[in-house]
């Protein structure tokens, strides 16, 4: 069972990361277009 969270755990990391990393680019865009 240990094993199962720890291989979705480091399944999800990227994941997660390439979504928080999408939406930091997306948000930043917009500000950027806002102060323009």
């Amino acid at each position: 069972m240990k094993f199962l969270i720890v291989g979705v755990y480091l399944y999800t990391r990227p994941v997660q990361i390439l979504i928080s990393s999408c939406l930091y680019t997306e948000l930043r865009n917009k500000m950027g277009e806002s102060q323009n």
